[in-house]
């Protein structure tokens, strides 16, 4: 695992190397050329794409990875996470609201160990999506439901506008561009497997969180960011 750049050393180094057993980048992903952070300016620098984008080897990964983030980080931005997953087959996406970019706030986080206990055959695994929402307003998936749920439930957290940063984004670091957009959330059906909602009307991206209460404890994962149209 690895933590911010060590998120983008862990995206990296799976490329490269089958042995591993698990991998879970936090906040660091690949396709960092596309982020609305600064990490954008990094890697559209001459010739640092070529050499270092991690997504560049990701058809080469054989390992299972959860890619777990925060919905606001201000070095990384969640489409880039989210599109990370959808490259990397055996992937799990978890976006956290409220997370926080730090090193206590990147291991405190309860999913990264249910998630490597799963990954060496001595725990059950994360809910996770089997299929994706689809393209429309009224939409419905599957997910998996561990055998040790209690409970299940879902929302969408979606903005109305195009995801962007600016210097005077909402979490006003001097010196950094940050989120421009609130969440705004929105309540799911969860029958069993099955997750439907509908989204509003002015919601214009999205994802699905998925929460799950499994022995006194509730795991977040995640479809992924996508546009709602």
């Amino acid at each position: 695992t690895g933590i911010s750049w060590g998120g983008v050393i862990a995206s990296t180094a799976i490329g490269y190397d089958p042995r591993f057993a698990f991998a879970v980048p936090v906040y660091g992903s690949g396709y960092l050329d596309e982020a609305h952070s600064w990490m954008h300016d990094n890697y559209n620098a001459p010739g640092t794409k070529e050499l270092w984008e991690p997504s560049l080897r990701f058809e080469n990964v054989k390992t299972p990875v959860l890619w777990l983030c925060w919905a606001d980080d201000n070095c990384f931005s969640v489409n880039s996470n989210s599109k990370s997953c959808l490259a990397v087959k055996n992937s799990t996406l978890s976006v956290i609201q409220g997370l926080g970019h730090g090193h206590l706030e990147g291991w405190s986080r309860e999913e990264i160990y249910r998630f490597a206990k799963w990954a060496t055959g001595s725990g059950e695994p994360l809910p996770s999506p089997l299929t994706l929402p689809g393209k429309g307003r009224d939409i419905s998936f599957t997910v998996t439901v561990p055998a040790d749920a209690r409970s299940v439930s879902a929302r969408v957290l979606y903005i109305t506008e195009p995801l962007s940063y600016s210097p005077d984004g909402r979490l006003h670091i001097n010196g950094q561009n940050t989120i421009d957009q609130e969440w705004h959330a929105v309540a799911c059906k969860v029958d069993g497997g099955n997750v439907t909602a509908t989204l509003p009307d002015d919601a214009h991206s999205y994802y699905v969180e998925i929460s799950a209460k499994c022995g006194g404890k509730t795991y977040i994962t995640s479809t992924p960011f996508a546009d709602a149209d």
